[in-house]
């Protein structure tokens, strides 16, 4: 008998490789990630391996890494929205950065820049999804982060530039307008975009 089975998706991403530089020659790894592919009975494991919570696991959307195929970090984004009255002419899309893990021994090896670019193609795809099924043609996003140190800091906005990449161009595609808002409670850096951009013409 053929039963019908409820997936939650998750995604498996392309295998690309990363460079380093060591004392004496380049070191070449394997990186991928992944999301929505580990099993809640891991949770425990893997925060006792980054300490944090279990409670972000539970209510964020996880973004992993493997190098090597050896876990080696992940962040944790979770999504609102707010709803506006009639007379607003946009919805907002909040998505937070609630926490994200490296491997230490990874530190200076690229692989924060690689987890940066997922992550942030994952929040852009999110909130243009939510555009599309709901029927949004403009949304305002706000990216917020609480971070104490500059390292949390830097990989939230090497992250934001990512997103507003992916939105730019999913923007156009499907002919949506978005604004992108993005700090962090320290403040130090603020980030502001909106699109889709028109590429201008050239003049010669």
């Amino acid at each position: 008998m053929v039963k019908n089975i409820v997936i939650t998706p998750g995604f498996l991403g392309r295998p690309e490789p990363i460079y380093s530089l060591s004392e004496i020659d380049i070191d070449e790894s394997v990186a991928t990630y992944g999301v929505g592919l580990t099993p809640k009975n891991k949770y425990t494991s893997l925060s006792k391996k980054y300490s944090f919570g279990e409670e972000y696991l539970r209510n964020s959307h996880l973004i992993e890494m493997w190098i090597n195929e050896e876990h080696s970090g992940l962040a944790a984004i979770s999504f609102s929205n707010y709803e506006l009255g009639d007379g607003d002419d946009a919805e907002i899309f909040i998505a937070t950065l609630d926490f994200v893990a490296l491997d230490t021994k990874l530190r200076g090896k690229g692989v924060s820049s690689y987890l940066a670019e997922q992550c942030g193609y994952f929040a852009a795809s999110a909130m243009l999804q939510h555009m599309l099924i709901n029927n949004i043609k403009k949304c305002a996003l706000i990216f917020t982060a609480d971070f104490e140190s500059d390292g949390g800091e830097r990989f939230f906005f090497n992250m934001i530039e990512f997103t507003d990449q992916a939105l730019n161009i999913g923007a156009k595609v499907s002919k949506l307008k978005y604004t992108l808002e993005a700090e962090t409670d320290s403040l130090q850096w603020v980030f502001s975009s909106k699109g889709p951009r028109v590429k201008r013409k050239s003049t010669k």
